[in-house]
């Protein structure tokens, strides 16, 4: 006949053992996690000089060509002839932000200058396209710059404006949009 007052301590070593061998997943078991987060500088963007095409004459039209990149050489078509490349240039915006991190450019690929004042003769700026100075990056129309060590760069802008036969004389603005982020 069986002892009932050991059965309660058998059955518990039974389940000790039993337990023991349960595979890991049924075990409750805690870790402890990091969490964290970095605040960075915002980025800023300032218009410093215009994308300035020159002074030129032109009387059965053709194009200007602007490089972004400004060691590049203007170029012109047609019967386009600029009088006073130097004042011809790309434009450029001052970028200020977390120092040594990559950021996105996007842009207008295209915009319209017109007679000022007045309007009524707009001239086609096509094939604008940016260049970020710290990367370096020419002929390509880049879609990320670069902080520099300090958090400054400069994004360049280059353009191809079409000179439609005989165009009035005189002075023709306009505006283009650029957007950075990170």
């Amino acid at each position: 006949m069986m002892n009932l007052r050991r059965l309660p301590v058998w059955m518990a070593l039974v389940l000790a053992v039993w337990v023991g061998l349960l595979p890991a997943q049924a075990r409750a078991v805690s870790a402890t996690g990091d969490a964290s987060a970095e605040i960075i500088i915002p980025l800023e963007i300032v218009f410093q000089n215009p994308l300035d095409f020159g002074d030129f004459t032109a009387t059965t039209g053709g194009t200007i060509v602007i490089p972004a990149n400004p060691f590049d050489p203007e170029s012109t078509t047609g019967d386009v002839t600029l009088l006073t490349s130097a004042s011809a240039g790309p434009g450029d915006f001052g970028v200020v932000g977390e120092p040594d991190r990559d950021y996105n450019i996007s842009g207008d690929s295209s915009t319209t200058i017109d007679l000022t004042p007045g309007g009524g003769f707009p001239m086609d700026v096509t094939n604008l396209n940016y260049r970020s100075t710290t990367k370096g990056i020419a002929g390509a129309n880049p879609t990320t710059g670069l902080l520099d060590s300090g958090g400054n760069d400069v994004i360049t802008v280059g353009g191809t404006l079409t000179v439609p036969p005989s165009p009035p004389s005189g002075p023709y603005t306009g505006t283009y949009n650029i957007t950075i982020n990170y």
